[in-house]
Parts: C-alpha cells; sequence; structure tokens
C-alpha cells in the first residue's frame, strides 16, 4: 500500500495573525488567574464537585449577549457562574473596548450610555457596587459641579487617550486664560485628555508590577500632563477635578501616595521660582519653613489663645485641663488655630435639616484624637462622612493617637487612606503641601490654611491657583497681633 503525503494548507497572514494574538490571550488567562491548571487529559467531574452555584442563571440583558459574543467574555461570565469570582479588571477592559466601537468616528461613550451598562452590570453580577462602575457629574451641596466617576469612566478615559496619543482621535487646541496656570504664561489645552502611554500604568486598576522607583519616574515626568487633567478650563471658568483626579491614581493610595504629593508640590514652588513670583530663597527655605519657624510662632499664639475671652476656647481648654496644660505649645498651637480663625457655621442643605458646626467641631476637620490605633478604620470613616456632609470635598485632615500631652502615632488621612508620619506638626507640613498639589482647600479651613501660608511659608494668598485663594480680615488680625507681641 503507498501513501501519498497530504500538504498542510497554507494559512493567511490573517489566520497567522489571529493565532498569534490567541496564544497571546491563554498566555495571559493562566498568567492572570492562579487557579487555572494546565491539563492534557480528559477532567470528569465526579458528583461531589459539583457546586450549588451552576444552578445561578444569568438574566439575559443585552450585556450578557455582548460578553457571550467572544471567549473572554465567556470566560468572565463562567468565573463569576462557578465561583463568584468576577474578574473587574478584564471586565471593564472587555466592555469598554466594544462599546466605543459603537461610535467608530468619534470614539466616544455618552452619559446615558454609561448608566445603561451600570444597570445591566448590576442585573448580571448581583454582587456588584454599581457607584464603583460609574457615578454620573452631579453637583455638591454648595453647587459645585463633580466629575464623572468609576472604573468603567476612569479606563474609558484612559483608552481614549491611548487613542489620542497614537494619532487615531483628533485633537484641537485651545488657549488657557492668560495667568491662570503656575507653569506657563502661555500653554495650550487638548481638547482631549493627553496623557502619555506611561502615566495610564498609575491609572485605573493598581499595577503590582511596576517598581516604586517606576512609580516615581512616571510620576515626575507626566507633572504638565497631570496638570491638565486637574484643571478643567470651561471657557473663562476654571474647574478643579479633585474628586475625579485622585480616584484616578491607584498610586495615591499606596504607601509612596504621600510622596508624590509632596513632589508635586515642590514642582509647583519651582514653577513659581521661574515666573518671579516668589524668590528663590523662600522656594529654597520651603521644604523646611514650617519647622523652622513654628516654635517662635507657636509661643505667640499660645499666649493669645491663653488670653481669649472666646467662650469656645475656653470650654476646650477646661475640658482638656491638666492634658492641655502640660502639652507642648506647637501642639497647643495647632490646636487653638481653628479656635482663632474659624467661626460657628450653619450649612444648609436642600430638603434636609441644617447642619449647625461649632468651631470645636470645625477643629477636628483638622486634627482629631483617638485613644489607640485600633479605633483608627472608624474615626476615619466618621470624619470623612461628616465632612462629605458640609465641605465642598473631602479634604486631607490628621488623625493622633493618644493624648494631647502623650501622641504616639500621627496619621495623615487623604481620600480616606491614612499614612503615617513622625510628628503633628510634620502632619500639618505635609497636610498643607498635599492641598498644594490638589488645589483644594476646605471651606471651612481656609482660614487656617492662609494664616500658615503666609506666616510660615511667606507665601501670599491668591499668588497662583495652587494655593488658598483668599484669607479673611480675622487672619491679618492675628498675624498683625503675633507682630506686636514680637516688639
Amino acid at each position: 500500500m503507498q501513501f501519498t503525503e497530504t500538504a498542510c494548507p497554507v494559512k493567511s497572514p490573517q489566520e497567522k495573525l489571529k493565532e498569534i494574538e490567541m496564544a497571546e490571550i491563554a498566555k495571559v488567562y493562566i498568567e492572570e488567574d492562579e487557579d487555572i491548571q494546565i491539563d492534557y487529559g480528559i477532567k470528569i467531574e465526579s458528583i461531589e464537585n459539583y457546586s450549588s452555584s451552576d444552578n445561578f442563571e444569568f438574566p439575559k440583558n443585552p450585556l450578557y449577549y455582548m460578553l457571550n459574543e467572544e471567549i473572554e467574555g465567556k470566560i468572565i461570565l463562567g468565573k463569576y457562574k462557578k465561583k463568584k469570582i468576577l474578574l473587574d479588571r478584564r471586565l471593564t477592559h472587555y466592555i469598554i473596548r466594544k462599546v466605543i466601537m459603537e461610535n467608530p468616528i468619534r470614539l466616544k461613550i455618552t452619559q446615558d450610555r454609561f448608566l445603561e451598562l451600570r444597570n445591566q452590570l448590576v442585573e448580571l453580577f448581583p454582587t456588584v457596587n454599581p457607584c464603583n462602575w460609574f457615578s454620573p457629574r452631579t453637583t455638591n451641596i454648595r453647587g459645585e459641579s463633580l466629575a464623572c466617576t468609576g472604573s468603567l469612566y476612569n479606563y474609558y478615559k484612559c483608552f481614549r487617550s491611548e487613542c489620542i496619543d497614537a494619532g487615531i482621535i483628533g485633537i484641537k487646541k485651545t488657549n488657557f486664560p492668560p495667568n491662570q496656570l503656575n507653569n506657563h504664561q502661555e500653554t495650550e489645552q487638548h481638547s482631549e485628555i493627553f496623557v502619555k502611554s506611561e502615566l495610564i500604568n498609575l491609572m485605573g486598576e493598581e499595577n503590582p508590577a511596576l517598581s516604586t522607583k517606576s512609580i516615581y519616574t512616571i510620576w515626575s515626568e507626566s507633572f504638565s500632563d497631570r496638570q491638565q487633567m486637574l484643571i478643567d478650563f470651561r471657557g473663562t471658568k476654571m474647574e478643579i477635578q479633585y474628586s475625579t483626579y485622585i480616584n484616578n491614581f491607584w498610586c495615591l493610595k499606596t504607601a509612596v501616595g504621600l510622596s508624590l504629593l509632596i513632589e508635586d508640590c515642590n514642582q509647583i514652588i519651582k514653577n513659581l521660582v521661574k515666573e518671579n513670583k516668589i524668590s528663590e530663597k523662600i522656594a529654597a527655605d520651603f521644604g523646611g519653613s514650617l519647622m523652622s519657624k513654628w516654635p517662635t510662632i507657636a509661643d505667640k499664639i499660645v499666649k493669645i489663645g491663653d488670653e481669649s475671652t472666646i467662650s469656645e476656647i475656653k470650654n476646650f481648654r477646661f475640658e482638656l485641663r491638666e492634658n492641655f496644660d502640660n502639652a507642648s505649645s506647637s501642639t497647643k498651637a495647632l490646636l487653638y488655630l481653628p479656635f482663632l480663625l474659624t467661626k460657628c457655621t450653619t450649612i444648609k442643605k436642600p430638603d434636609c435639616n441644617a447642619i449647625r458646626l461649632t468651631k470645636s467641631d470645625i477643629s477636628e476637620f483638622f486634627i482629631s484624637f483617638i485613644e489607640n490605633e485600633s479605633e483608627l478604620d472608624e474615626k476615619i470613616a466618621s470624619i470623612s462622612e461628616r465632612i462629605g456632609a458640609v465641605d465642598s470635598c473631602l479634604h486631607p485632615f490628621i488623625i493622633c493617637c493618644g493624648k494631647i500631652n502623650n501622641i504616639t502615632k500621627t496619621f495623615v488621612v487623604i481620600n480616606r487612606f491614612h499614612y503615617q508620619v513622625k510628628t503633628l506638626l510634620v502632619a500639618v507640613d505635609y497636610c498643607f503641601k498635599a492641598c498644594t498639589a490638589l488645589h483644594t482647600w476646605s471651606n471651612l479651613l481656609s482660614n487656617v490654611y492662609a494664616f500658615l501660608q503666609q506666616m510660615a511659608y511667606d507665601i501670599k494668598v491668591g499668588l497662583s491657583i495652587a494655593f488658598v485663594p483668599k484669607s479673611l480680615k480675622v487672619v491679618d488680625t492675628l498675624m498683625e497681633k503675633i507682630a506686636k507681641n514680637s516688639l
């Protein structure tokens, strides 16, 4: 018997490319899912391995059919059905890459479409929190606009940025209003957010493969691009995209997050020198300015506070008694500032009772105390909720463990994430610099920071959009009293 050799069919370049893509996809699946095991034999499940989750049935909504179109979507569905594990990062990428092609010319997704997708997600995967996926543009109690947030929206912006970088999406340019940015005299802004491809590694889902050195390098080199993300100009109106910006970068919720914000603050200071808005000496002293000047300033504030006839200050001192008397001048002065520079306030909210804030309440939004670290998470949640109800943004604040005269640990809290620092004074310094980096200041504590900005850092209010925009007469009055005590 003779055997004839059968030639293998010749594959087209498209077929070869598809094979390569499928091999790469399979490789990613194996790398991302540690519980996947390669088995070259036939596996027969016994009745003992049967899970009640096999009875779970997905509702047949449009998102279900979209996911069922490709193997990637089927893996996401199967993983959730069998193990109730949601591959959220891959789901986010899959949805955006599919839905954005519904508008192949402009590559845009409308807010209504995002809301539709969010509702379908909740139907399909009942364990998800809808707000984690998309929250539409809204306004806070003060009528200030808050940008869209959520993992779908964040990755959508990243994806469009890559398209811009690759020249797939065109851009148009407009001029910033003059003298608005502290790093350019005349700067052009893309109507679409432009993000270098490296910066995308710091956005969206955490990238554990990225080294600390790489994070610092990407962060430092992307300063100008990130400023365009933080500052949104709409005609002559400027809006700080605080919530969207701080939630976009996973690296800000890691141990290096506070250092990255300090790095941005230092860059802002360098730019002010280039623009001749501050002297080189002020810039050189900026890093340690509060530390060197505060001991002298604190003694004078303590004297003014001790002699004050303000009833809330008297009550504050009486409640703390010996602990307050035995505390350092540095600590007492910092605690006095909100009482000397703020006023009782009533916040009126639509469809809610008015919220009355005493000076003591406001002081807790600056510095608050707990007995030990076990209470930290609860305190962060409590203060964050209270600030969110009355202020324009969730600004940085400080929590100390121990007593006023014996502080054992100090934490700076930014966007509900805490960083341990050495001392209370260091915490105040870092809070000021973080607020500067984020161009965001508490409405309730703006006078406190305006005082520190002028008295300790030698920087005028309103010098640039990064700093406290203005201060009231009460700040000037306290500064005058301190000056008189120096004579």
